[in-house]
């Protein structure tokens, strides 16, 4: 399936020059912490877990329950769905340049050792 191409739009530029001019280390920390909060592995276990424990409470703690495994469920499977369909260019791999505040440029790779630089090897599309 061909996926569509769109290009990183002036607002993203704009967006991703801002932050990268006001990113210093704690905020850069506080991004990373609430970054694997927010994990789908981490939040669809703990909601599969809550959803369980509620089968044995009143309906209105179930019918909660539900939504929220519901709404989490949804918020995870849409934007790998949509990335199956669009391939959207990201704004930091166009515009930040020279320092990155410690934020490894995405995409690229830097050093492939071991196991996957021998598949890397053996890949006939690289």
């Amino acid at each position: 399936m061909k996926r569509w191409r769109l290009r990183a739009f002036s607002i993203d530029r704009h967006i991703a020059r801002t932050i990268a001019k006001h990113t210093d280390r704690r905020v850069e920390f506080l991004a990373k912490v609430l970054t694997r909060l927010a994990d789908e592995r981490l939040l669809l276990p703990l909601c599969s877990v809550y959803w369980l424990a509620s089968r044995a409470e009143p309906e209105a703690r179930r019918n909660d329950a539900s939504h929220l495994l519901l709404t989490i469920t949804v918020t995870t499977a849409l934007p790998h769905l949509l990335k199956a369909i669009v391939a959207r260019e990201r704004p930091d791999r166009v515009e930040i340049r020279g320092y990155r505040h410690g934020i490894p440029r995405s995409g690229t790779i830097r050093k492939i050792q071991g196991h996957a630089a021998a598949i890397k090897r053996s890949d006939p599309m690289s």
